[in-house]
């Protein structure tokens, strides 16, 4: 395991297809070929992504372009046309288990792009995934979180001490396999199904948490503890300039991976701030053009058809 290669996993949209080629430049520059055994971009739709755009985003991924391969969303899950959006993302996220080639995945955002070179110290210590935890107790996901423990029959004192829910986050894909099968001998029916259409609200990373502990085992059975977060601008952070700055300036400090602005955070941006982050993606050499950067800043589904 010390020197696996990993998937790396993106659920994509074609209303985020400019964040996907802004990752696929990132990677590009920042991940080094031999943490990579393939990329996974699975295409979530309806609607329709344009006829041309395999071969577009393929060639943004330079080094790793041999390594792409694109998985249609109903190939992985049988989901409901009634379950789209961010629940069916999430089963997605799981299910893809059953179709990758690595130990390990790494899964991503379409909103998370690479601005410093990714180590295998990044993912990894001492031959475990790395990642930390984090105290819901106070926290808006705790409504998800308490009622995923009563399923698994685990006690609520867990919810001060929990996995991270935002990506990049690193999978066991074997553990991710087990337990769907275990879900699916428990309530006798199909995976989907019950990520979808239980009492219970499952969110991917609540559900792999649970099932760990499940398990009679800690945290630290399967994970390092001692990662830290990557850098987001939210929706609330967008409109203040200071704290776009302040969050820019930390992941210049410390050399975090990666990156993200989520999209709804982009028509939230002051001037301020999207100069901020134009400048910042110049000096990450994302964009080689000012003009091409502060288009992107402006709207990413136009911006990222500019020659970078």
């Amino acid at each position: 395991m010390e020197h696996a290669h990993y998937s790396f996993v993106t659920v994509a949209y074609p209303g985020e297809i400019g964040f996907m080629h802004l990752q696929a430049r990132s990677i590009a520059l920042h991940v080094p070929r031999h943490l990579v055994q393939e990329i996974i971009i699975i295409e979530n739709t309806p609607p329709a992504f344009p006829e041309t755009w395999r071969d577009k985003v393929r060639e943004d991924y330079g080094v790793h372009r041999d390594d792409v391969r694109f998985l249609a969303a109903n190939a992985i899950a049988d989901i409901p046309q009634h379950c789209g959006g961010w629940f069916s993302q999430q089963v997605l996220k799981l299910m893809v288990a059953n179709h990758l080639k690595a130990p390990r995945y790494l899964l991503l955002d379409a909103k998370n792009h690479f601005v410093f070179p990714l180590s295998r110290s990044h993912l990894e210590k001492d031959g475990k995934p790395r990642t930390y935890t984090h105290d819901y107790l106070s926290h808006p996901l705790l409504r998800y979180l308490d009622p995923i423990l009563d399923y698994f029959r685990l006690p609520r004192e867990h919810n001060a001490h929990f996995l991270p829910t935002v990506t990049p986050f690193v999978v066991d894909s074997a553990l991710i396999r087990e337990m769907i099968v275990t879900l699916k001998t428990k309530e006798r029916r199909p995976f989907e199904d019950i990520f979808l259409r239980s009492s219970v609200r499952f969110t991917e990373f609540f559900m792999i948490g649970a099932y760990i502990l499940s398990k009679k085992k800690r945290f630290e059975d399967y994970y390092d503890l001692s990662g830290c977060g990557n850098v987001t601008i939210w929706p609330r952070d967008a409109p203040h300039e200071e704290i776009v700055g302040r969050k820019i300036m930390h992941s210049e400090s410390q050399k975090t991976p990666v990156f993200a602005v989520h999209r709804a955070a982009f028509p939230l941006l002051t001037e301020g701030g999207r100069q901020a982050l134009a400048t910042f993606w110049l000096q990450r050499n994302l964009f080689s053009n000012p003009p091409a950067a502060f288009r992107f800043a402006a709207d990413p589904n136009t911006g990222w058809a500019v020659p970078h």
